[in-house]
C-alpha cells in the first residue's frame, strides 16, 4: 500500500496549539455559562472538595475516553496499545493500533468517545445537584480531550472512503 498522506500533531503543532487554545476557551466559556445558569458548584462544596472532584473527573474521563477508542479498534478487528507521551502542550494519553482500517471505520473509532459526552449530557437532568458539577466537568473534559480526534476527522475528509487509515502515536497515515 502506498502512503498518500500523513497527519502528525507534532508537524502541525503551530496551528494545532492555536486551535487548541481557541477550543479550550470556547469549552471553558460554555462551562462557566452552564455553571452560572445551573448555580454550580452547589452550596457546601468547598475548594478542596471541588478540586478533588475535578481531579477524579479528569482521570476518569481520560481512562474512559481512551478505553472507548480501544473498544472501537477491537470491534473493528484490530489490536490495541495504550501509552502516554509528552507533547509541547503537556502530557497526553493515547490508544493506538498497528492495524489499518477503512476510512469510515476509522472515523467511527475517532468519534466513539463522544458517546460518553452524549450519555453524560443526557443524564444531567436526573443527577443530584452536587454531582452535576462533576458531570459538566466530565463533559467539557471529554469533548475537549477529543480535540485531536476532531482535528484528524476534518483532515481526513479530503481522502476517498476506500482509502485505509493507520493510527500512529501522535497522528495517522492514509494509504491507497
Amino acid at each position: 500500500m502506498e502512503v498518500v498522506g500523513k497527519f502528525s500533531i507534532d508537524d502541525k503543532s503551530k496551528w494545532f496549539d492555536l486551535s487548541l487554545v481557541i477550543w479550550v476557551l470556547v469549552i471553558m466559556g460554555s462551562f462557566i455559562a452552564l455553571e452560572w445558569i445551573l448555580g454550580l458548584p452547589p452550596d457546601g462544596v468547598g475548594l478542596g472538595l471541588s478540586s478533588l472532584i475535578v481531579l477524579i473527573c479528569i482521570i476518569g474521563v481520560v481512562v474512559i475516553h481512551e478505553g472507548l477508542h480501544a473498544i472501537g479498534f477491537l470491534a473493528s478487528g484490530g489490536r490495541v496499545k495504550f501509552g502516554h507521551r509528552m507533547t509541547r502542550i503537556g502530557p497526553s494519553a493515547y490508544t493506538t493500533s498497528p492495524s489499518s482500517y477503512p476510512k469510515r471505520k476509522f472515523i467511527a473509532i475517532l468519534l466513539t468517545p463522544q458517546i460518553l459526552t452524549i450519555v453524560l449530557a443526557a443524564l444531567i437532568p436526573n443527577i443530584p445537584p452536587m454531582f452535576k458539577y462533576a458531570f459538566i466537568i466530565a463533559i467539557a473534559g471529554n469533548f475537549g480531550g477529543g480535540f485531536s480526534d476532531f482535528y484528524m476527522l476534518v483532515w481526513l475528509r479530503k481522502f476517498p472512503s476506500e482509502y485505509m487509515v493507520q493510527d500512529t502515536i501522535g497522528g495517522i497515515e492514509v494509504s491507497k
